[in-house]
């Protein structure tokens, strides 16, 4: 159980989006791979940043310029963060996730 896995279910969502019924068993499958595997580091720095505002998730608005594939956007949305705002400028395509 790792970190590694939690980043193949992501690879696994977002080869689904063309399909909504394979999206949805995707998305189930990114939501178990993370309440079933330990808080990556990196993210764990970053909730414990967001539980010292005493704030409800759903008060907390997180932006992340640079999200890249959202990976981390994704994670929080999935253990409930509603309120994740992303953008990523590549060459060819710009990304946003709200």
């Amino acid at each position: 159980m790792s970190w590694s896995r939690i980043k193949k279910a992501h690879f696994d969502l977002f080869n689904s989006l063309s399909d909504d019924e394979v999206l949805q068993e995707s998305w189930t499958n990114f939501v178990n791979e993370v309440n079933q595997n330990p808080t990556p580091y990196h993210i764990k720095l970053l909730l414990d940043k967001l539980q010292a505002l005493d704030k409800n998730r759903n008060e907390i608005k997180i932006l992340d310029h640079g999200c890249g594939m959202a990976l981390t956007l994704l994670y929080l949305v999935a253990i409930g963060y509603t309120n994740i705002f992303g953008v990523d400028v590549e060459k060819e395509n710009i990304w946003a996730l709200w």
